[in-house]
């Protein structure tokens, strides 16, 4: 895994909402992040790297959204790029809703350790 990382100030209390948008490139780098919680950004990276190294996030060209835990759920309501057009309204898009349950994503956020 490439996005192991321990942060001093990653520790989310158990059934804080995080709620966040995001955007990644074509390597799964990210780009952008927009906070809607008070949560800071590190926490924000560290789920998105959970989810692209547990292959939840498909990736495109581009791929941007909005990510929401709430206690072991994970709402995902994204879209990736799956064809580059020859303008910028000309790319082709797959959007994708699912709610996901992962018991280890407290964890992760609980104890500030992400190799799980």
């Amino acid at each position: 895994m490439k996005y192991i990382k321990k942060y001093e100030d990653l520790k989310v209390n158990p059934g804080e909402l995080i709620k966040f948008s995001f955007s990644l490139d074509s390597d799964g780098e990210i780009e952008d992040i927009q906070r809607y919680s008070h949560h800071n950004e590190e926490i924000c990276k560290t789920i998105i790297n959970y989810l692209l190294d547990n292959e939840k996030i498909k990736l495109g060209e581009k791929t941007e959204g909005d990510i929401e835990v709430d206690n072991d759920n994970i709402y995902l309501d994204y879209k990736y790029c799956t064809g580059v057009g020859e303008d910028w309204n000309d790319d082709e898009w797959e959007n994708v809703e699912e709610n996901v349950y992962d018991d280890k994503i407290q964890i992760l956020l609980a104890t500030n350790k992400y190799n799980l």
